[in-house]
């Protein structure tokens, strides 16, 4: 840079120099600018960089969570109960911590005087066998000669001594032979009668399949076997072939099928009764069905169970889908006014959030499992409180459920409890994970638990202004149980008409266990019968009779 003193005084050189100044000006700012966007190249891939890094870390933390949770569920504890304990003697809160924003009127006040008693021990001994067995007696006495003291004198009886061993013979297999009479007229052999020329008597009773050997027993054990038992019928073959009967496997799946194929137009009946209750809990599981059209036998299908009906009268019902749309309930469940409980699956919000006749509630068992799984993996301080909390909605409910509220039709009750009980809890555990989720991040660990609870309080919570609805959805959950168990051990449904037909038999057996039925009796009584009706409402008055639902 030139010294003013050195500038000449010509103002050609003066205007010659300046134009040199601003083109090295013009470089310099281009050459800058160049740099900025260099830099900002530079920012804006390190920014990427970073948030690829982020991704990459949570997506590590979230698969280690799910490692964790594999684990557990192939070789840990199944059981999701967690005692009380654990949340203030073994975790990060005591029990005065904890219990910060209890308010002596909302636990002490309102809570119930009982006598707690200083221990419960369990009975000694074998556990005695049920009295409802015959009991065949094998008397046991010594000789005569044994009779007679040393000293000469006979030896008086004085009492017996009693034991009792259980006796269990294979099954009681036979062949039931069927003997109809024919007449014939031998002196004009059928010439002056214009109906047939022999006649045979029929059945006293239709049969399941005509011109079949299969008896209403026989469907029964397989029915229970395959679909209470868990018993594939390849093993069940195995089974009767150490009893001498050659059963293939071919021909049970074909008399299952066959019986609900012959009388599937008029076994619809559950319907109703499902739409005679107030709340129907819905949940779905993966279901593997080859030969359906159109798919491949790797295509993933769905196996619907509905639970609902009356308190007194609970129906069980499985619908075979391929796929996880709940658009066909619509159809299903229409006419139904009341409450639909499930878990956060969107596709019911797509279908019932705006029908007025469907009350949408959720399932708290959900939530809480989320919270579960983050606080075993890491006993995150978090996910503990929000367990803790939980417990006491649970311990309210197992109070509601001891006193048969429910079963007395005394819902008011059940509704006063929880308003002065649950809520006040619900809206402190609700504030508390709203203060706490701008601090975690949401993709995992207790962060994506928050999100669940806080997406779907406003289902969650219906529960406490309507007593027929449970706090969860876990009696439908125990019905889907049954099916996962036999899956297991069938592994898929080789035709679609064998997927609808073992979710009718599901749905009848399901339905007789949660009424306490015998289900072996009651689904002898029931294909004993069916043969005879033509009608569903037919069926239907059969199977309330079964029921003892008049």
């Amino acid at each position: 840079m030139q010294n003013s003193n050195n500038l000449p005084n010509d103002p050609e050189e003066l205007k010659k120099l300046l134009l040199e100044a601003q083109k090295e000006n013009h470089k310099l700012s281009k050459k800058n600018l160049s740099h900025v966007t260099v830099i900002h190249n530079q920012k804006k891939e390190i920014d990427l960089k970073v948030k690829k890094l982020a991704d990459q870390e949570s997506l590590i933390i979230r698969l280690n969570e799910m490692l964790s949770n594999l684990r557990r569920s192939h070789m840990g504890v199944k059981s999701e109960k967690t005692d009380l304990k654990d949340y203030y003697e073994n975790g990060l809160f005591n029990e005065a911590e904890l219990g910060l924003h209890d308010e002596a009127t909302l636990y002490e006040d309102h809570a119930e005087e009982i006598e707690i008693k200083s221990h419960t021990r369990r009975s000694q001994g074998r556990k005695k066998l049920p009295e409802n067995l015959e009991r065949k007696e094998e008397i046991h006495d010594i000789s005569e000669e044994e009779k007679i003291c040393n000293c000469g004198c006979p030896l008086e009886h004085i009492g017996n001594e009693e034991s009792e061993q259980l006796v269990i013979i294979p099954a009681n297999v036979y062949v039931k032979k069927h003997i109809r009479s024919k007449y014939a007229c031998k002196n004009c052999k059928g010439d002056e009668r214009e109906e047939k020329v022999v006649i045979t008597a029929p059945f006293k009773t239709p049969q399941l399949i005509p011109r079949s050997n299969l008896s209403p027993e026989t469907l029964s054990f397989l029915l229970i076997s395959k679909f209470m038992d868990h018993i594939p019928f390849y093993r069940l073959s195995e089974m009767l072939l150490r009893l001498q009967i050659q059963l293939p496997r071919g021909t049970m799946s074909n008399w299952i099928i066959g019986v609900y194929e012959r009388y599937k137009g008029i076994l619809g009946f559950l319907k109703d009764f499902l739409h005679d209750g107030k709340l129907i809990g819905i949940d779905e599981t993966p279901f593997k069905v080859h030969n359906e059209k159109d798919r491949k036998d790797t295509t993933t299908s769905y196996m619907w169970v509905l639970r609902g009906g009356p308190p007194e009268r609970t129906v069980v019902i499985y619908i075979y889908r391929q796929t996880r749309s709940a658009d066909f309930l619509k159809d299903y469940l229409n006419g139904f006014n009341g409450v639909i409980q499930s878990d956060g699956l969107e596709t019911y919000n797509t279908h019932f959030k705006n029908n007025p006749d469907i009350i949408l509630a959720g399932c708290m068992a959900h939530a809480r499992r989320k919270f579960e799984e983050v606080f075993k993996n890491s006993k995150d301080e978090v996910s503990e409180k929000t367990l803790y909390w939980m417990q006491k909605l649970y311990i309210i409910e197992d109070k509601i459920r001891k006193h048969d509220y429910l079963k007395k039709g005394m819902v008011e009750k059940i509704v006063e409890i929880r308003q002065m009980e649950s809520k006040p809890i619900l809206e402190n555990l609700k504030n508390y994970l709203l203060e706490k989720k701008p601090t975690i991040p949401v993709n995992f660990g207790s962060g994506r638990a928050i999100r669940y609870f806080l997406n779907e309080y406003p289902k969650l919570i219906k529960y406490l202004d309507n007593g027929y609805i449970f706090i969860d959805n876990n009696l439908v959950e125990n019905s889907v149980r049954p099916f996962a168990l036999g899956r297991k051990n069938w592994l898929f449904s080789g035709v679609p008409e064998g997927a609808e037909a073992s979710a009718f038999y599901y749905s009848l057996l399901q339905t007789f266990k949660a009424n306490n039925l015998n289900a072996m009796n009651a689904t002898l009584k029931f294909f004993q019968n069916l043969p005879s009706f033509q009608s569903t409402e037919d069926v239907k008055e059969l199977f309330g009779k079964i029921m003892g639902w008049g």
